[in-house]
């Protein structure tokens, strides 16, 4: 059976520390937290205590299925030294992404229309690389597209149309990955490489 944790705080020369077990720390690990006033470690150390009851609580009716799942989560997990809090933290970041991003080509559509300023030439080469060449990536969500993705497509163009299309694609992703938007991000394209002028 576990030891049950201790609450307690201690005066130490990095101000009064409370320790915090991985059951309650955000990251699912043995944490410190440190505090400049007594007052505030022992609150602190009252609300873990508070919710360490209550996790206790929630402990004795939990489904057997769910128990089954942590267990098995936790195996595969073990080579990578991650906790199952670091897998759902993981996994809802890319939730989060998906669900705040659109489709690829909405975000095409929306882009050219916002570029309806620029010279027909410009606006053309643009439509070249995000309607034609990337016509195959349009079903996709914006935010789940991988440099291989765009690689793939890009690779099979001589060096100066890879260069062009290059280009164009950091332009619209740049774009699409800035606030208000936030659909993608932008370390995506920036692991392209453009071929070398000769």
């Amino acid at each position: 059976m576990p030891r049950k944790p201790s609450f307690s705080f201690k005066n130490t020369v990095s101000g009064w520390k409370v320790e915090i077990p991985a059951s309650l720390s955000p990251s699912g690990k043995r944490e410190r937290a440190f505090f400049k006033t007594r007052d505030k470690a022992r609150d602190f150390a009252q609300e873990l205590e508070s919710k360490h009851k209550e996790l206790g609580t929630n402990a004795l009716v939990i489904k057997p299925s769910l128990a089954e799942a942590a267990l098995r989560a936790e195996q595969i997990l073990s080579p990578t030294g991650a906790s199952l809090i670091d897998a759902a933290n993981a996994y809802r970041q890319q939730w989060d992404a998906k669900n705040a991003s659109c489709l690829f080509s909405e975000a095409v559509e929306k882009y050219l229309a916002s570029r309806d300023n620029l010279r027909p030439s410009t606006l053309s080469s643009y439509k070249y690389t995000l309607e034609g060449l990337l016509l195959p990536l349009h079903p996709q969500t914006l935010s789940l597209i991988v440099t291989h993705d765009l690689e793939r497509l890009i690779s099979e163009k001589a060096a100066t149309a890879r260069r062009m299309h290059i280009r164009n694609l950091k332009a619209f992703w740049r774009w699409a990955s800035k606030a208000p938007r936030g659909w993608c991000q932008n370390e995506t394209v920036e692991a392209l490489e453009a071929p070398p002028h000769k």
